[in-house]
C-alpha cells in the first residue's frame, strides 16, 4: 500500500528520497565518467546551489542554547505526529530537510501540503534561493 496525502497523488517519503538520490547519482556519474566539458558544466551549474543548500542546512540546524535544532522545534515535533507519513509508519523529515529535497529535485511532484511548506522554506529570506 502506498501512502499519499489525502486527496492527492504526490510522492511518498520514500519516493521523494529516491528522486533526490537519483539527482545526486546523476551528478556523481557525470563527475566520474563524463568528459572534461561535461564535468565543467556540472560544476558551474550545480556546485553553487549545492553549497548554498549546505550552508543553509547547517545554519538552520545550528543548536540553540538548549542543544535543540531551531528548525526542528518542539512545535514541529508535535506537528509531525499528525502528518500522513506518520500515520502510515514512514519517517517524517524536518522542514529544513524537506526544503533541501525541494531544491535538489525541483521538478519532482510532491504532496500538496509538502509543496506549500517547502515553497515557504525556499523563500530568499530563508537563504535557499
Amino acid at each position: 500500500m502506498t501512502a499519499t496525502h489525502a486527496g492527492g497523488n504526490g510522492l511518498t517519503y520514500s519516493e521523494l528520497v529516491r528522486a533526490v538520490a537519483d539527482y545526486v547519482v546523476g551528478i556523481r556519474d557525470v563527475m566520474e565518467r563524463g568528459d572534461d566539458e561535461g564535468k565543467v558544466a556540472v560544476l558551474e551549474a550545480e556546485v553553487p546551489g549545492l553549497v548554498a543548500i549546505m550552508e543553509s542546512l547547517l545554519t538552520s540546524h545550528q543548536p540553540d542554547d538548549h542543544g535543540r535544532c531551531r528548525a526542528c522545534s518542539t512545535r514541529w515535533r508535535w506537528m509531525r505526529r499528525v502528518l500522513p507519513w506518520v500515520a502510515v509508519g514512514e519517517p517524517v523529515p524536518c522542514p529544513q530537510v524537506r526544503a533541501v529535497w525541494a531544491k535538489l529535485a525541483p521538478n519532482a511532484p510532491v504532496r500538496h501540503a509538502l509543496r506549500a511548506r517547502t515553497r515557504e522554506l525556499s523563500d530568499p529570506e530563508v537563504g535557499l534561493e
